[in-house]
């Protein structure tokens, strides 16, 4: 069950709609669809001597979000239009953010239209509003693989063992779909390469890291990019030193057993990963 939606401009201001205490905010949520899974489309190709067709790829629509919204005497009618203006703001960009009984996600979308009934005697507006990115975001999580982690615990059991290099670690993306990484190699290491085994892909940056060194590799769509941050802070792009079969790969749902490697530097791994949980429907 949906118990509120947050809506935050551009300018950062945020109204909470309580669904069950509309006088609070002045709206009353008569209705909204949008929030389930989009429709896809599948792309095939259809064979010439026999029946049916060839199944191609697919790809996912962009979300479509339509609130039905009643305006209350919360002081005044005229105020509560008003107020619609400032958060659902034509042509702006805004996040919407819905907590229900079991979770609580957000997605950005721009305004397409706000059509308030100014003459009716029960004033309203229905609000669209267009997500680009069609996934809701939970929240994030991260992991962290070190060179040495510590093996004694209490009580003790023989035979004892004081530390041991972790160098694979399995993680669980809890979301509905494959989510992209912001991954954080910290020096130092020679071609440091990460590696999802579960879906044999990995990433492998041709380059020495020295101490004090960190390069991070961004894995989201339109925005993959690897950067080294030397040890006086400065940024340079280094997508030239990507090895030629890397992939920039994320985590599938479900456990992702996650591998790292370098040519030297390896005992001294100190790498972390962090990723949005990611929900095909509210």
């Amino acid at each position: 069950m949906i118990k509120s939606i947050t809506v935050t401009n551009r300018l950062n201001q945020s109204i909470k709609l309580e669904l069950s205490y509309p006088e609070k905010s002045g709206f009353l949520v008569q209705s909204i669809s949008g929030l389930g899974p989009v429709k896809s489309d599948i792309n095939s190709k259809e064979l010439a001597t026999g029946d049916g067709s060839i199944y191609n790829s697919a790809r996912m629509n962009s979300r479509n979000i339509v609130m039905d919204l009643k305006f209350l005497w919360s002081p005044t009618i005229e105020a509560v239009r008003l107020l619609s203006y400032r958060y659902f703001p034509i042509k702006q960009r805004i996040r919407i953010m819905i907590e229900t009984d079991s979770r609580t996600c957000y997605i950005y979308g721009y305004v397409e239209s706000n059509e308030p009934d100014i003459f009716s005697s029960e004033s309203g507006t229905i609000v669209s509003i267009i997500c680009p990115d069609p996934y809701w975001i939970g929240s994030s999580d991260d992991a962290r693989m070190s060179a040495w982690v510590g093996g004694l615990s209490f009580p003790l059991t023989f035979p004892m063992t004081f530390s041991r290099q972790a160098k694979e670690i399995i993680v669980n993306n809890e979301g509905d779909t494959y989510t992209p990484l912001l991954m954080v190699f910290y020096g130092p290491a020679i071609n440091p390469r990460i590696t999802n085994v579960t879906t044999n892909s990995f990433i492998q940056v041709n380059k020495e890291l020295l101490v004090g060194e960190k390069l991070t590799i961004t894995t989201s769509y339109g925005k993959k990019k690897v950067i080294l941050t030397d040890t006086d802070g400065v940024e340079t792009n280094v997508n030239q030193f990507i090895d030629k079969d890397s992939v920039f790969w994320g985590l599938i749902p479900g456990d992702n057993t996650i591998h790292y490697e370098a040519e030297a530097g390896e005992d001294q791994a100190n790498v972390t990963i962090n990723w949005d949980k990611k929900y095909a429907g509210v």
